[in-house]
């Protein structure tokens, strides 16, 4: 299996993905967009994952390579590949996949609880996303379902927390990747506007931290190989 990575950042840590990948058997490539634009040829491909970063995925006139990294998701979800995306990365799928990204009521960062859909029940990550539980947050824009998709969650300060699109394409806006390192990485660079808002937690108790950490690497874990498992059928 190959699997391919798009970053549009490059961060000094490693999160709960890349530690993923680095135990992996498989093939994995990756592109830094904020670097080279250059993007690899998507019949190579079996799953696609992309991460997050700092600007939006409208700003196309800052940042025009966008246009061709939506186009090319698009062709690599046409292809019928497995795409999985995280924050930035889940709404540049919902972009690619006809769906409007937008600025979302209020900021959304630190630890808060999403619940699950009930449509969720009918896809394959079911026993992942089977009952409350509470990731790291970090977001100030959120995106519409695209058509045919279904969602996979909300939250009190986001109502489309991700979807699913044909059972292999999975979008997220929460950071089940998080890492202690990457935590303080975020707050560290707290959007100072973001402070104000009601859902913005630069603070939790450490006991409760460390088992959020943990059930984290858990969900990431299960998330990609379920995602595996079906990008290999």
């Amino acid at each position: 299996m190959h699997i391919h990575v798009l970053h549009h950042v490059h961060l000094p840590i490693k999160h709960g993905i890349v530690q993923y990948l680095d135990n992996c058997s498989h093939t994995v490539s990756h592109t830094y967009l904020c670097e080279d634009h250059k993007l690899p040829d998507s019949s190579t491909i079996d799953l696609l994952i992309i991460m997050g970063g700092i600007m939006s995925a409208n700003n196309e006139d800052k940042h025009p390579w966008l246009i061709a990294e939506k186009t090319f998701i698009k062709s690599v979800i046409d292809a019928g590949k497995a795409v999985f995306g995280i924050c930035l990365g889940s709404q540049l799928i919902a972009c690619a996949l006809g769906a409007k990204v937008t600025k979302n009521p209020d900021a959304e960062f630190g630890w808060h609880s999403i619940t699950p859909s009930d449509a969720v029940k009918e896809t394959f990550l079911a026993d992942v996303f089977d009952k409350e539980m509470t990731f790291f947050h970090s977001h100030g824009e959120t995106f519409d379902i695209p058509t045919g998709a279904t969602r996979l969650a909300s939250s009190k300060a986001c109502k489309n927390q991700g979807f699913i699109y044909d059972n292999r394409v999975v979008a997220i806006q929460f950071h089940p990747e998080i890492t202690p390192e990457l935590a303080k990485l975020f707050t560290d660079h707290l959007d100072s506007t973001w402070t104000n808002s009601p859902f913005c937690k630069v603070s939790v108790d450490t006991s409760i931290e460390q088992q959020l950490f943990r059930q984290s690497a858990l969900v990431i874990e299960q998330i990609l190989g379920k995602i595996e498992l079906n990008a290999l059928r």
